[in-house]
């Protein structure tokens, strides 16, 4: 079929890939070589054409030349996991371990897969680096609990370290989980023999050939057992049964003659029977040794009749022809654990597909078990098609409530989707069925917490800590809920409880970290961090904490000096390549920032996350277009990275494509189903478009399936405002903040919202000067309200939110200058609001800008579809006159500090003076600069150099005002000072007096 493939479409690649593998699968493997060569020349692309070529090189014993051959595809084909792990188990199978532990981990920087932690793992182990080893087997089992590979790794790690005990209880677990593997039985009695227990050591290989009847490893094990220890006439029978069932063993010919040679000589000084002769046929094993005719036991999955029905049964039902497959299934002689057994050779043999199809049609037939329903959920958890994954796991603790493991992967699956209430459904039940299962008392916890359930997290936590009372998860759990909660005194008293049981666990630091980041205590975060890197120096946690901690502070510098100082080993490490693009961003160094992420880009092809790093540092120096090829052909590259995806809508909205931009967005929500940021971003620009059913549609049904997505929150209150529904949008508003206080878009956007309908009464004198959301402390609200806002920008009234505060202001969220400030005071706001000073234009935001082109330009809280430009045009004059009016009462009325703030450059004395001199005009105006310091010792500081005129210097300002929450306490502080130092003699300040 090949051949005649390749004859008629000798362009597609699919029949010389076949035609090889063909060869390869048969054991011709000279042919195979020579077919690979064919392919790699016609079909330069294809990956076969060097992967079946390495197998057949490595078959061969050519291990040379198959490196060589690995070398060459590695850099063919960068992005290829195959080729990427290949290389890897190159470097393992020449005992290379240091080089092999180098490319996993850079393998694991590029491919999302958890269970290449267990590779990882393996190396480390042989590197002797037992704890690092077996906490990365902790990190994957936290991922994937129901892969065999972690109990496997975890028991071998029991060996290397000579630990007998925890091995043989390690082995028992393996051959629990995976009980037709014959590495459960070697590796059991290996660990029974160390420990003294030979007689259990050999009753348990007994049961592994009578199970395992097919598998060549346990045999020979059982067999090398009864000579060792010099039982001849046993060693004699379990060699012959060897024979018998594995004609094709030279091992066990050559051995069962050694035994006979040994045994002739033993029976010169004691008598022992005769033995038969070496090519007597074999038809069972004597009574003595327990294996009675286990030769006849089994073989259905060697059984060519079986095989026969079962690949009829299964291309029958694949036909959609049920009663043929079921009457093909009737012969299938077969119960679930030997079909599980062929499913999981299957997954072993790299052949996925055939075992989900196996145990699709198996499942079918009513033939099932609890591990076989489990491993078919596994299969779709592995693929990432997690929607069927968690139906299966589902359906397994429907059938079989003793699976705990499914109930755990369950709960975390439906978690990863975002279903929190079907979670939460399953959690309870869970509770019920396995109420002493900590992994499933962890997981519903975990759901507990997504839900903010507090209380419900610590019931569960500290059940866990009954049954677990040295491990650290319980703790660290009920501490990260606290924390998120808020409550960071509870937090820090949970973990204190775990000092007396595991208080030095780096999990346990680096959540102590966390909280102390919360505090702002970042000197404990750095005694925290150094902590780490003196326990645990081969841990990386150290360094990335106190990273964290100085990125947190804003202070670059110390972030910048520890970059730099980070041993080569670590920095090297993708998390730190990572840091060092960030740091370089964070600090407006995009040039350096393009740099680092170039060389991440070269040394990490496969990490998606460096191209998205690439594309935006592209953007940062002006080179938009560069950044949106790169990122289209990183896309072609790494079709199913949602950041990337994500990034290449970005590009479109920040150049104003607004139709292009949701067109991509639509296709991230479209694509990537499990991703709030479709929703949330096709919603706003719907907004932006006024399109507002579109928005709340898309809006609604992003609630529905991210109920706890804070951002969707905001843009159901938005698409009720957008439509002016002020009475919906502050229902909605209200119900997210009862879920999400401390979300500042929420708060905003609710009190923007009240502010709307403030200044919509005040204008026509029929409510409220003030729309606030009650104050959290009254007088921090009465504080900022005893100051206003003349510029430059809306950071000031962002402090004033955070107080509780909303003013009618008019420059509160306004920009201007000033020398304009000064002018439109000293004029007495003349003008303004009249038609011919009045502009209004649309922002790509889709916010109105008001402006009046001689002083300044303000938010008008309007948004397209929500008015016409001329209903719009007329409310905005009127509103300007009435603010204008307010704002002279305010100032003629001398009892609020002006406030006046710059970020770019220090203000001039001229531009101070002037200010202060216009406000003196009309009464006894109070001024309060702030501006950044020309000499770093005057940072902080408060000076007042006349009467009213108070001047402060702020280093911490910059050019984005929605920051201002990192610089509320130093605000607060300066308003208060200020505040308690205002002098004024009553009298109009008049240029020239007294100067």
């Amino acid at each position: 079929m090949m051949i005649e493939g390749r004859r008629r479409y000798p362009s597609y690649a699919h029949f010389a890939i076949g035609y090889a593998q063909v060869a390869c699968r048969r054991g011709d493997l000279e042919k195979a070589l020579q077919r690979c060569k064919m392919l790699r020349a016609k079909f330069s692309d294809a990956v076969e054409g060097y992967t079946v070529a390495i197998a057949c090189l490595t078959s061969l014993g050519r291990n040379e030349e198959a490196g060589e051959l690995i070398d060459l595809a590695v850099r063919e084909f960068p992005h290829d996991f195959e080729v990427q792990a290949g290389h890897a188990r190159y470097a393992m199978r020449r005992n290379d371990w240091p080089e092999a532990l180098r490319r996993w981990e850079a393998i694991q920087s590029g491919f999302a897969d958890p269970a290449i932690s267990l590779s990882i793992a393996e190396c480390l182990r042989v590197m002797g680096r037992y704890a690092d080893a077996e906490e990365r087997v902790t990190w994957v089992s936290n991922r994937i609990p129901g892969n065999v590979g972690i109990y496997f790794e975890l028991a071998r790690i029991a060996d290397a370290k000579g630990d007998v005990e925890l091995a043989v209880e390690r082995w028992e677990t393996v051959r629990r989980r995976y009980p037709f593997g014959a590495v459960g039985y070697v590796g059991g009695a290996d660990a029974l023999r160390r420990a003294d227990r030979e007689a259990e050591a050999d009753a348990l290989l007994h049961e592994g050939v009578t199970r395992l009847t097919t598998i060549l490893d346990v045999h020979l094990e059982y067999s090398r057992a009864a000579q060792r220890r010099g039982d001849w006439p046993e060693a004699l029978a379990r060699w012959a049964l060897v024979r018998a069932r594995f004609p094709d063993c030279d091992e066990a010919r050559r051995e069962e003659a050694a035994v006979r040679v040994a045994a002739e000589s033993a029976r010169q000084s004691e008598v022992i029977p005769n033995l038969e002769p070496l090519d007597a046929p074999v038809v069972s094993c004597d009574e003595r040794n327990g294996a009675a005719a286990v030769q006849n036991e089994g073989d259905h999955l060697v059984d060519t009749t079986v095989r026969d029905a079962l690949a009829t049964a299964r291309s029958a039902w694949l036909a959609g022809e049920p009663d043929r497959s079921r009457a093909a299934w009737s012969q299938v002689a077969v119960g679930a654990d030997e079909l599980m057994a062929e499913a999981r050779a299957l997954i072993a043999s790299g052949h996925p597909d055939a075992a989900e199809e196996l145990l699709t049609i198996t499942m079918a037939h009513g033939i099932a078990s609890g591990p076989m329903s489990f491993e078919h959920g596994m299969l779709a958890y592995w693929r990432g098609d997690h929607e069927t994954a968690a139906r299966r796991f589902v359906s397994t603790v429907r059938r079989f409530p003793d699976h705990t493991d499914a109930w755990a992967l369950g709960l975390r699956t439906l978690r990863g989707l975002g279903q929190f209430e079907e979670a939460a459904a399953l959690a309870a039940e869970s509770l019920r069925a396995q109420p002493e299962s900590a992994g499933v008392l962890i997981e519903a916890a975990a759901v507990a917490e997504v839900r903010h359930e507090l209380s419900i997290v610590r019931t569960l936590c500290d059940k866990v800590r009954q049954l677990n009372p040295e491990g650290p998860d319980a703790y660290i759990m009920e501490a990260r809920a606290s924390r998120t909660a808020g409550e960071l005194d509870a937090a820090a008293s949970v973990l204190a409880l775990a000092a007396g049981v595991s208080n030095r666990h780096p999990s346990l630091l680096t959540e102590a970290a966390m909280i102390a980041e919360a505090r702002k205590d970042f000197g404990e975060l750095e005694r925290i961090a150094a902590a780490l890197r003196q326990e645990f120096p081969s841990s990386t946690e150290g360094y990335e904490i106190a990273l964290r901690g100085y990125l947190a502070a804003d202070d670059l510098d110390a972030a910048e000096a520890l970059f730099a100082s980070l041993p080569s080993s670590i920095a090297e490490q993708p998390p730190f390549v990572r840091h060092g693009c960030n740091l370089a961003m964070r600090r407006l160094d995009h040039e350096q920032a393009l740099v680092r992420c170039t060389d991440a880009v070269t040394r990490f092809p496969g990490a998606g996350e460096f191209h998205v790093m690439m594309t935006i540092a592209l953007r940062n120096v002006g080179r938009a277009a560069d950044a949106e090829a790169f990122v289209e052909a990183a896309l072609s590259r790494f079709p199913r990275d949602a950041r990337l995806a994500m990034e290449f809508a970005r590009g479109a909205e920040i150049r104003g494509d607004r139709e292009t931009a949701l067109q991509r967005w639509e296709n991230v929500r479209t694509q990537f189903p499990e991703m709030p940021d479709g929703y949330v971003y096709s919603a706003g620009l719907m907004l932006a478009l006024g399109r507002y059913n579109e928005a709340e549609a898309i809006s609604a049904a992003g609630h529905v399936r991210f109920p706890n997505e804070p951002w969707i929150a905001v843009q159901r209150g938005r698409c009720a405002a957008r439509r002016l529904d002020w009475p919906e949008a502050i229902v909605r508003w209200e119900a997210a903040l009862l879920r999400f206080p401390r979300m500042p878009e929420i708060v905003a956007d609710m009190a923007a919202a009240r502010m709307s309908i403030a200044l919509n009464l005040a204008e026509k004198d029929k409510g409220p000067e003030i729309g606030a959301l009650p104050a959290d402390d009254e007088s921090l609200r009465q504080l900022v309200m005893r100051f206003e806002s003349l510029g430059s920008n809306c950071e000031f009234g962002i402090v004033q939110r955070l107080a509780g505060a909303e003013p009618l202001g008019l420059l509160r969220w306004g920009n201007i200058g000033p020398l304009e400030a000064r002018r439109m005071i000293e004029t007495g706001f003349e003008g303004v609001g009249q038609p011919e000073t009045t502009q209004i234009t649309l922002s790509s935001s889709g916010e109105y800008q008001l402006s009046d082109p001689r002083y300044f330009s303000l938010h008008t809280l309007i948004y397209t579809g929500q008015m016409s430009e001329d209903q719009i045009y007329i409310k905005m004059q009127r509103r300007l006159q009435f603010l204008s009016r307010k704002l002279m009462d305010d100032i003629v009325a001398g009892e609020k500090i002006f406030v006046y703030r710059q970020h770019h450059a220090p203000l001039l004395d001229i531009e101070i003076n002037g200010l202060f001199d216009a406000l003196r005009i009309y009464g006894p105006g109070r001024l309060l600069c702030v501006h950044r310091p020309t000499d770093p010792a005057l940072d902080n500081t408060l000076l007042n150099p006349q009467p009213g005129l108070f001047i402060a210097y702020m280093s911490a300002l910059n050019d984005d005002p929605t920051s201002a929450g990192n610089r509320f306490e130093l605000w607060i502080k300066l308003l208060r000072e200020v505040e308690a130092n205002v002098t004024c003699d009553g009298e109009p300040y008049h240029s020239g007096k007294d100067r």
